[in-house]
């Protein structure tokens, strides 16, 4: 019965291993993490910067005899402690028809992000 006499355990070699494989895994695990949050956070910069020029497209549409006499407005509009940048651009066609580009800006971390809607209005002269 030589089977008793044997010790049993894990070897130091064998538990170096697998904390070197623990510690490998955790650091994937937490990059993985890192990015998800980075993406988290632009979505919502863009999902936020998009309900706002769409505001400011409703605005317009609501009243659209606002938009007589001038090409270009910008609006800085305060949301706590980032601003957001809001630029207004009118082109007015031959039809009366007019093209409105809203361009929503944010300073974010990595850069600049903006966000661009277009549509057509029709503006009575």
């Amino acid at each position: 019965m030589n089977f008793l006499n044997h010790k049993r355990g894990f070897t130091l070699l064998e538990t170096l291993a697998a904390c070197a494989l623990l510690a490998i895994t955790s650091i994937c695990v937490m990059r993985t993490l890192g990015e998800g949050r980075e993406l988290r956070a632009r979505a919502t910069d863009r999902s936020e910067m998009a309900m706002v020029a769409q505001s400011v497209l409703d605005q317009v549409r609501l009243d659209p005899t606002q938009l007589r006499g001038f090409d270009t407005k910008e609006i800085l509009i305060d949301q706590g402690v980032r601003k957001t940048s809001v630029t207004l651009t009118v082109i007015l066609r031959e039809d009366r028809l007019s093209e409105l580009t809203v361009l929503a800006e944010r300073a974010s971390v990595d850069g600049i992000r903006p966000v661009s809607l277009t549509t057509l209005v029709e503006v009575p002269r």
